[in-house]
């Protein structure tokens, strides 16, 4: 989790550090003739043969701007990935608005709500919303319900997946970045997975909770959902497969993680900058039109 949130980290920011370290260098300034040798140069430096006009010269065909083209087909890839997001934010956030604030004992204290328009728990930001259904819990579906979320809480989960899909929508047409979300989404799961089992120390029963819970589906589209029926069933082939659980990590590891990554990324960002840039003539040259010679 900590190695892709740091690569998500600096795909976010390769715009940015391309054009702060860019370094046009142009073509001319480029010390080739006298790298070459003599004859060669004066090979590449003869001039053209002269062009001899037809008598019927064909109509110009106009090149296809594959460079525009691109540029749109980009434009709306991200845009429509833009948009599903923003509505998707949107209708998440009117449902946390309609949520109603609810204060027991066992939510010590944090933003838990209860919404009708949920059918698993769903974490929005730092609020908890729950189903109507969470008064049919007993003790441990509540606790092993609030440390999963907790934990999605405690990691900042839900705005590192939105920072993913943000990334998404501005790479979709590289798969990596799809595949990242999906990557980091499963790895907050499985971490907070990890973090339910620890405080009811029962995988059976707690691989039996998200059975339950992925026979439904949640209609919020931006917060993060407990379970998902596309990733429930791999989550508890793991959770039934595992005898052990992660360790969090300490200040050396994340010391020995970024150590890593950096050098990839000053390397990446240094073979985008050095493009060279094409050279430009002040003044476009026009052959002289011929002259008939006069009897």
């Amino acid at each position: 989790m900590a190695i892709w949130q740091s690569v998500l980290a600096v795909s976010l920011l390769m715009p940015f550090l391309t054009g702060w370290t860019s370094l046009p260098v142009s073509a001319p300034a480029l010390p080739i003739p006298e790298a070459l040798p003599a004859g060669m140069v004066a090979f590449f430096a003869a001039p053209a043969l002269p062009v001899v006009p037809t008598a019927a010269a064909a109509a110009p065909i106009a090149p296809i701007d594959w460079r525009g083209a691109a540029t749109w087909i980009y434009v709306c890839g991200a845009a429509f990935l833009a948009l599903r997001l923003l509505v998707g934010a949107a209708l998440t956030w009117r449902l946390w608005r309609s949520a109603t604030p609810i204060c027991e004992d066992w939510t010590a204290g944090c933003d838990v709500r209860v919404s009708a328009r949920v059918d698993v728990p769903v974490t929005f930001g730092s609020t908890i919303v729950l189903p109507q259904s969470y008064v049919m819990w007993d003790a441990t579906q509540r606790r092993a319900v609030m440390a999963h979320e907790m934990c999605h809480i405690g990691g900042r989960d839900f705005y590192v997946l939105l920072l993913a899909a943000i990334n998404r929508a501005a790479f979709w047409f590289n798969p990596l970045a799809w595949w990242l979300n999906g990557r980091i989404a499963d790895l907050a799961e499985a971490r907070s997975d990890a973090a339910a089992i620890a405080d009811i120390e029962d995988r059976v029963r707690y691989a039996e909770i998200l059975l339950g819970f992925g026979s439904t589906m949640s209609r919020a589209m931006t917060a993060l959902a407990m379970a998902r029926k596309a990733t429930v069933g791999r989550r508890v082939e793991r959770i039934l497969a595992e005898t052990m659980l992660p360790e969090k990590m300490s200040w050396k590891a994340w010391s020995l993680v970024v150590a890593c990554i950096l050098p990839l990324a000053a390397i990446a960002v240094g073979a985008v900058a050095q493009t060279p840039n094409e050279p430009q003539s002040p003044t476009a040259r026009t052959p002289a039109p011929a002259r008939s010679a006069s009897t």
